[in-house]
């Protein structure tokens, strides 16, 4: 989970590392940021961020299935605090 300010694909060479080593690695761009659309830069509110995250784990584990395969999270700045309060709900 990026920063603010941030974007996924600057860890590029971070998923490359795990994927050499058989791990797949998934990231996505917070609305405003990076690919994704939004206004550049503005963010909604902690609970919009955090629902939004909640629902692209969701549908990554429709894509990759099995719920118990172990999964971790990784967060930079603005990320790292997601990260946290995700991995408490």
């Amino acid at each position: 989970m990026h920063g603010h300010g941030d974007y996924c694909e600057r860890y590029a060479y971070f998923a490359k590392a795990f994927a050499e080593n058989g791990y797949d690695f998934v990231g996505m761009d917070m609305k405003g940021f990076g690919h994704s659309q939004g206004k550049r830069g503005v963010l909604d509110s902690e609970e919009s961020l955090l629902n939004d995250h909640l629902e692209y784990f969701e549908l990554v584990n429709s894509k990759f299935g099995n719920n118990s395969i172990p999964k971790f999270l990784l967060g930079h700045d603005l990320g790292g605090l997601l990260s946290l309060k995700l991995s408490i709900k």
